[in-house]
């Protein structure tokens, strides 16, 4: 296992070991397939076309690359920590900030899209929540989930309220 270890690391990839009582232990190797797997990249497919909000789009990913980085052994585990915390408070403002926005501008579909923000976290503040040691790491599984929503998020959800907010005078 020791040379299995060293080869994973030495290809900048991740091992992870879960164990359960009477089911036995899950051995997960990760190798990465490009120079930064998980690496969300800022495209113009992401920008709705408000700067504000796009401005926030582009701290979340910032984050969850940093985020990405401690778990691929870039960046020390104690960064997760403030990561972690970093996230969750510009989400919750920038959640805010959509549906102060919705509000103002009487968006249709506002209480269903406050519907997926809330359910996201709930989910993430128990993610971050269950990591008690403050150099503990979500699980990939984890970290995968919240990048895959963020992104779907912001090119299915968050564009289909740009046109109506820019109708509004939003921008």
């Amino acid at each position: 296992m020791s040379i299995v270890y060293q080869i994973v690391k030495s290809h900048r990839g991740i091992t992870e070991i879960r164990s359960e009582q009477k089911k036995g232990t899950t051995f997960l190797l990760r190798l990465p397939s490009c120079a930064l797997p998980g690496h969300l990249e800022w495209t113009q497919q992401h920008a709705v076309g408000i700067p504000t909000i796009d401005k926030q789009h582009l701290r979340c990913l910032s984050l969850l690359n940093s985020l990405h980085l401690v778990m691929m052994g870039e960046k020390s585990r104690k960064a997760a920590s403030d990561i972690l915390i970093d996230l969750q408070d510009h989400l919750v403002e920038h959640f805010k900030h959509e549906e102060v926005l919705f509000l103002q501008t009487q968006y249709p579909e506002r209480e269903q899209h406050k519907q997926l923000h809330d359910a996201f976290l709930e989910k993430f503040v128990a993610m971050t929540c269950k990591i008690k040691d403050p150099t503990a790491l979500p699980t990939l599984d984890e970290e995968e989930l919240v990048r895959n929503w963020l992104r779907e998020h912001i090119l299915s959800a968050d564009h289909k309220y740009a046109t109506h907010l820019m109708q509004y005078g939003i921008v």
